[in-house]
């Protein structure tokens, strides 16, 4: 099967409003707008072909086509608005944005702090202030809040740029229109002239991500131990999650294990946007039985992620920081986190089917092999981990309703609960100020507590294959002496074993050990050819199933002693 990304180009589209008061008499003043929309769009996929493997079907993205418009309704651009002297003027519009295969976009306002018209007077941003409250000669914007612009609250406009809120991305669209207006308040004794200035709003959308596909595959949950096991240290990749859509980067670390890069961003909202039931099953999902998705939270209060909602599962999706979604432990562990877990690990979790929610071990085996176990420095523990490729976030944590260290810790759940208890789990900590160490630990949190997600893959079954060895004669070896069988463990197709260095003697004297060989021959004549892909004594070979190996004999000319 063919994947093909698609070629997505940069475009950029500009139209202009200018900002401009004019005053022509001392009982007048005119503003003009005029503003700079540029809608832009930013990429950095290539273009070059990705393949499937023979006998996978992947269900993954592999083509975008991101589209993105910026409108700008209301007052003309030409219009001139008179401000008579101690009056307030407005400039009326509304904006519309509409865009598709998104990620996330920003739209930005940015302009000067003060209208200048060349007189004495000078118009100084308005400062989060009503028409009412404004002081004279002040100007500023209000956007998407109060539809009449008497009563809305003006900002002061900043050079560097303003963001400008509008609807979350939902399906990897967004379509909303808002209210943008702009006031200025003259004094009495204002000056009279042409009252202007340039400002700029902008749109840039982030494309939706396509999976360039891991070990063969391209959705999360085409994953398993053997693609991963059969992956060398340090491949990485990113595969889409079929539930909602998400793509996420992937890596095998130092430890054998395959691990999500990202944090988890999974949400019912996200699943229903994708057109798919918010019903996690097994066959989607790491859950034993039918889990359904409790709604996201977007406000909280202090009863949320709180004792009092402890096995009550919840989400809570954040507009101000750019961690993906914070799960207390009941919404974390698929419903299997409850009160009659009192021991052990949750047997579920949210991540995609062939993912699982690491374990307390899991986090220690990657500490140990990745050598930050073993650092000095708290400083320098804390440095690797937040660094590419481990890349974790400091993105906080919810306690009874309040977000708390975003920036200044990361925690992330395990499946594991704290020892014999029925309201804490482990979690690994990063820079927790609660811990002695500023570096990276482990936590007990409540489970009430809103955190982070990350999954590993789950565990590849271990394999036994075996050679038994067939004198094919009858030798004088001991079982000390010639094993008579080896075998070797695996989590891929097939595993390396050494063959014995010792040779087996025939006991009636007359035939020489020549090798083993998988096809059992005859005795062999003195000048006779040994049979093909026969094996000496210590040698190495692979095998991929039990296998018998047969001792080779060829005849060396003496008569049997037997």
């Amino acid at each position: 099967m063919h994947l093909k990304h698609i070629i997505k180009s940069n475009f950029l589209k500009r139209n202009s409003i200018p900002i401009l008061l004019y005053r022509s008499i001392p009982l007048t003043c005119i503003m003009a707008l005029l503003l700079l929309i540029s809608s832009l769009m930013i990429v950095d996929y290539n273009s070059s072909e990705v393949h499937a493997e023979e006998g996978i079907t992947t269900y993954a993205t592999t083509s975008v086509n991101p589209a993105a418009s910026l409108t700008i309704g209301g007052d003309a651009t030409n219009k001139q608005v008179i401000a008579s002297p101690g009056s307030t003027a407005y400039r009326s519009h509304t904006v519309t944005v509409d865009a598709s295969d998104i990620e996330d976009y920003s739209l930005i306002l940015s302009g000067p702090t003060n209208l200048v018209s060349g007189t004495s007077t000078v118009v100084a941003g308005a400062e989060n202030k009503t028409p009412a409250d404004m002081e004279e000669n002040t100007w500023g914007y209000s956007w998407g809040g109060d539809s009449k612009k008497e009563t809305s609250t003006y900002k002061s406009l900043s050079p560097t740029g303003t963001t400008l809120i509008g609807d979350r991305v939902s399906g990897f669209k967004v379509n909303f229109t808002r209210n943008l207006f702009f006031a200025a308040k003259f004094s009495e004794d204002a000056d009279p002239g042409r009252y202007q200035a340039n400002v700029t709003l902008s749109l840039a959308a982030t494309p939706r991500a396509v999976a360039t596909g891991f070990n063969g595959i391209y959705d999360m949950q085409d994953m398993t131990g053997e693609i991963c096991a059969k992956a060398n240290i340090g491949d990485a990749g990113s595969l889409e999650d079929v539930r909602d859509g998400n793509v996420y980067t992937v890596r095998k670390y130092e430890d054998g294990k395959c691990w999500m890069t990202r944090n988890l961003a999974l949400t019912k909202e996200s699943i229903e946007a994708n057109g798919n039931s918010a019903i996690l099953t097994s066959s989607d999902s790491n859950v034993e039985s039918n889990y359904m998705m409790p709604a996201s939270l977007y406000e909280i209060d202090k009863e949320d992620f709180s004792a009092a909602k402890i096995y009550s599962s919840q989400i809570y999706v954040s507009e101000s920081t750019d961690n993906s979604a914070y799960y207390n432990y009941m919404a974390v562990t698929a419903g299997s986190g409850g009160e009659d877990l009192a021991k052990g690990d949750a047997s579920a979790s949210i991540c995609p089917r062939g993912w699982r929610l690491p374990s307390f071990d899991d986090y220690n085996y990657l500490l140990d092999t990745t050598g930050i176990a073993s650092m000095k420095k708290p400083e320098e523990k804390l440095q690797t981990v937040l660094d590419p490729p481990y890349a974790f976030v400091r993105a906080g944590g919810i306690w009874n309703g309040v977000l708390s260290f975003y920036g200044q810790a990361g925690y992330c759940w395990s499946s594991m609960i704290y020892i014999d208890d029925t309201v804490r789990a482990i979690t690994l900590a990063l820079g927790a100020p609660d811990l002695v160490a500023a570096g990276v630990e482990f936590g007990a949190n409540w489970r009430s507590d809103g955190l982070p997600v990350r999954c590993v893959a789950e565990k590849a079954e271990e394999k036994t294959f075996t050679v038994t060895f067939d004198p094919n004669a009858e030798v004088s070896n001991g079982a000390s002496d010639m094993p008579t069988e080896i075998s070797c463990k695996t989590t891929t197709d097939s595993c390396e074993i050494t063959l014995p260095t010792n040779a087996p003697v025939a006991k009636d004297g007359a035939c020489n050990f020549s090798g083993w060989n998988e096809n059992r021959s005859n005795l062999i004549g003195r000048d006779e050819t040994t049979p093909p892909s026969t094996y000496s004594p210590g040698n190495s070979i692979m095998i991929s199933q039990d296998t018998t190996l047969y001792a080779v004999w060829v005849w060396n000319g003496e008569s049997s002693t037997s």
